[in-house]
This record gives structure tokens, C-alpha cells and sequence, in this order.
């Protein structure tokens, strides 16, 4: 399965996939048709891509692992690698979709995409190893990843996971977006559809930073960053500002981050799946989680807040909070009476 293959379809996935919405260069409703006409999409791609098609004379493809509005994901074998007998000749090629291709900024969705990945090189971040182009195509090489989206994982868990296993996706999805905020990247688009789970190893990878942009307003000024999102949002997981199109900063991500935490813990969005607009109309709070102590739950609560001046401030913040380290000092104590304890008894 490709690291960025976000388009697959499951019941669940499908049911977020209905509360997509695109958004075009100048703020407006970008919408080549209600809703991407996958069959269309795939009637065309058919013509340029097959397995087997060679793409540049360095990558055979193999298998379409994802498919969508913007863009579409194949496996494919690295020909060289392949011809230097290496155990794993594998990639992820990401190709803009036919359906997206004819947006004027499309290519520049594409070139931003891959400079936002050399940025944030991270072990839990997916890697980009090239981007590249023929006379037909453009394209991302990145790393071929096994495992599942963290939909799956959470689909199977309906309850929520044990604390210690969620403990460790949480630390790895914090560890990611706090680099990448460091690096001055804002995500953007963190839902479960973007991080992959190696079932195998329990670590996850982020993907996907198509949406991701500069945190520094000064910064998107220098390289002229006038598009909003371009492309597709997840509604359910986006922060109430990038809903009602403010400018948004590191602070939706930890609000994406939240909402994740939270499903992971509870196997249930915090909001019911409402989007963050819609659960401020309906004036929704979510529930305290059971596994949790009465800190960690206001913790989680203070980061799932619509209002971002209300939002938990930093991912840092925000995990160190849900799971804090023992007291040192505490924990001495602790250990010192259990052994005047121990030694009162053996008297």
C-alpha cells in the first residue's frame, strides 16, 4: 500500500469524503464537478497510465494504489534498483489527476508540495525522494510504505485503544508536526487519511502536505503564497479557521491533532463528526474519556477548542499535558517511603 494513498475507499472513508470541499486560488469554491467523477478520472488516466507503462525510462508502473481529485498514487519499481538486485525496488509515484491537471495552479501545487517535503525530513514524516517531470507528466518519487491508514486502525477499534499503544501513535504524530512547525510548516490537512500505520513496527509516517503552508505571514509574501488550500479538505478534522477561510497558523493542526488523540483513545470524533462550524452552531462539547484522569481530559478538551485564542498553544504543549512525565521528585519520595515501608515490616 502507497504512503500516500488517501484515496482509498472505506466506509468510513467515504462517509468523510462526502464533507470534502476544494478551494481555488483566489479563495473561491474550486469544484471541477459536485463531487471528483472518479469513473471519469479513471477513463482518462487509463489512457496515459498502465501497469507496465514506463514513466521517464527509470520507473515501471505497477499498481494504482489511490485515486482522487487532485491527485493519483501508483506502487512502482525503481528499474535501477531493481537492476542492482535491491530486496526492495519499490516507490510511491504521485501524479496530478486528469481531473485537476487543467487548474492553472496546479504545477505550482506540485512544485510547493515536494519543497515543503524537503523541509520537514522527519522519521515520522513520509520522504520525497525527487520531483520530476516527462514530456505527458509531472510527478513526486517518495518512499513505498507498507501498513494501513489510521482510519482502519481506529475503524477497528471502536472502543478506542489502550492507553500505552495510543500513548505512541500520539507521541509519533506530535513529533512529526512539532518539526514541521519548527520548520515553519503548518499541515494543514491532518486527519487519519493522512498518516500511515506500519502495523508491523507500531510507528506512523504523516503524508500528503499538498495543502501544508508557511506559518510566517511574511513568508508566503516573499514566495507570493496567494492560493488557499488548494485541495480537498476533510471537514470533520479542520480547525473552525481554516473552515470560515481566516488565516490559519500552527494551532489548526493541533486542533486536527486532538480530534485524532481523541478518537484513538475513545474509537469516536469528539464532535460526532460534525465539522468545528457546525458543532459551535449545535453547541457541542465533547465528552470526558473515561481512561483519562481529570487533567489529561482538560488537556485534550482545551486543545479540541473551536476558538483557536481558547486552543492549547503548541504541540508540545499539548502532549507533555495529556501525558505528563513523573515528577522526579515525586517519584523519589514515592520510593522512599515504599522502602521505609518495606523495612518497618521486616523489623
Amino acid at each position: 500500500m502507497s504512503a500516500i494513498s488517501k484515496t482509498q475507499q472505506t466506509s468510513e472513508t467515504e462517509q468523510h469524503d462526502t464533507d470534502r470541499t476544494l478551494f481555488a486560488s483566489n479563495g473561491q469554491i474550486y469544484t471541477p464537478s459536485a463531487q471528483p467523477d472518479f469513473d471519469q478520472i479513471e477513463e482518462d488516466a487509463n489512457s496515459l497510465r498502465q501497469p507496465g507503462t514506463l514513466i521517464g525510462n527509470h520507473y515501471r508502473l505497477e499498481k494504482r494504489m489511490g485515486i482522487g481529485g487532485m491527485s493519483e498514487v501508483w506502487k512502482a519499481i525503481d528499474i535501477i534498483r531493481e537492476e542492482g538486485n535491491l530486496r526492495d525496488p519499490y516507490v510511491a509515484i504521485k501524479f496530478l489527476s486528469a481531473d485537476f491537471k487543467p487548474h492553472p495552479d496546479a504545477l505550482k501545487v506540485f512544485v510547493r508540495e515536494f519543497n515543503r517535503y524537503e523541509r520537514v525530513v522527519h522519521p515520522n514524516i513520509v520522504r520525497a525522494y525527487k520531483l520530476d517531470r516527462t514530456e505527458n507528466e509531472t510527478f513526486i518519487v517518495m518512499a513505498f510504505l507498507d501498513g494501513i491508514l489510521l482510519t482502519e486502525l481506529i475503524k477497528k477499534n471502536p472502543h478506542g485503544l489502550q492507553i500505552k499503544k495510543a500513548k505512541s501513535i500520539i507521541k509519533d504524530m506530535a513529533a512529526a508536526l512539532a518539526h514541521a512547525h519548527h520548520e515553519g510548516i503548518a499541515h494543514l490537512d491532518f486527519t487519519p487519511n493522512n498518516i500511515f500505520y506500519d502495523p508491523k513496527t507500531e510507528k506512523i509516517k504523516v503524508i500528503d502536505f499538498g495543502v501544508a503552508q508557511p506559518i510566517k505571514t511574511s513568508e508566503r509574501e516573499q514566495t507570493n503564497y496567494t492560493f488557499k488550500g488548494l485541495a480537498a479538505l476533510t471537514k470533520p478534522y479542520a480547525s473552525y479557521e481554516i473552515l470560515m477561510a481566516l488565516t490559519p497558523d500552527a494551532r489548526a493542526d493541533i486542533y486536527s491533532l486532538a480530534c485524532i488523540s481523541y478518537e484513538l483513545l475513545s474509537g469516536k470524533h469528539p464532535y460526532k463528526g460534525n465539522a468545528a462550524n457546525e458543532a459551535q452552531q449545535k453547541n457541542l462539547h465533547p465528552a470526558p474519556i473515561k481512561k483519562l484522569n481529570r487533567k489529561q481530559n482538560k488537556v485534550l478538551l482545551n486543545a479540541l477548542a473551536i476558538k483557536r485564542n481558547e486552543r492549547i498553544d503548541s504541540v508540545e504543549n499539548f502532549f507533555n499535558g495529556l501525558f505528563p512525565s513523573p515528577n522526579p521528585v515525586k517519584k523519589c519520595l514515592v520510593i522512599s517511603v515504599g522502602i521505609m515501608i518495606l523495612l518497618l515490616l521486616l523489623i
